[in-house]
C-alpha cells in the first residue's frame, strides 16, 4: 500500500473483470466482484457489468494475487459488495430493477452465497454509477447501515441484521 510493490489483485485474462475490490478483515485477502466475459460477444454493446449476460461472482485473492475463493454465481448482480468486520456476512447493494440492500451469511468453506433482501433502496439507479448506497455491517453485527435518497433527501438509514 505504500506504492513500492504494485501487483495485480488477481491476474486476469482478456475479458475477465475483477473490479470493486475491498479489503477482507485481517488484511490478508482482497475481495472483488468477478465477471467472466471472455466468451461474451456483447461486451462492447453493453460495457456495464450490471447489464452483462454473465453471472456475477464474489472472488477473494491472497496478497500474492492467487485466487483463494470464487463463489457460485450470485442470484443477482450487486453494484457493490462488502464484508462485515468479522467476515461472517457479505453485503450487497442491488442494481437496476433489483433495488435492495441485501445480506448473505458467509463461510469460506462454501461457494454458495445466498443474499436476502433486507431493505428497499429508493435512490434512482444510474448505470455504471449505481445508487451510492454502500451498505455495510456495524462492528457489533447488529445493523446494516446504508445511504438512501427518500423524498429527494439523502439520508443515512439502517436495518436490523436478522437472518
Amino acid at each position: 500500500i505504500d506504492g513500492t510493490a504494485y501487483r495485480k489483485i488477481r491476474p486476469q485474462e482478456s475479458g475477465e473483470w475483477v473490479h470493486h475490490e475491498f479489503w477482507w478483515p485481517g488484511a490478508q485477502f482482497i475481495a472483488y466482484k468477478y465477471l467472466d466475459r471472455r466468451q461474451d460477444t456483447t461486451t462492447h454493446l453493453r460495457p456495464w457489468g450490471e447489464y452483462a449476460p454473465v453471472p456475477l461472482h464474489l472472488g477473494i485473492a491472497d496478497l500474492s494475487g492467487r485466487e483463494v475463493y470464487c463463489s457460485d454465481p450470485l442470484d443477482h448482480y450487486q453494484s457493490h459488495l462488502n464484508v462485515s468486520p468479522d467476515g461472517r456476512y457479505v453485503t450487497g447493494e442491488g442494481t437496476h430493477n433489483h433495488s435492495f440492500v441485501s445480506v448473505a451469511p458467509f463461510d469460506m468453506a462454501s461457494t454458495k452465497v445466498t443474499f436476502q433482501a433486507l431493505a428497499t433502496i429508493h435512490t434512482p439507479y444510474v448505470p455504471a454509477a449505481a445508487q451510492v448506497v454502500e451498505c455495510g455491517v456495524t462492528v457489533d453485527g447488529r445493523w446494516v447501515p446504508y445511504n438512501d435518497q427518500i423524498d429527494g433527501r439523502r439520508q443515512v438509514c439502517a436495518v436490523e441484521l436478522s437472518l
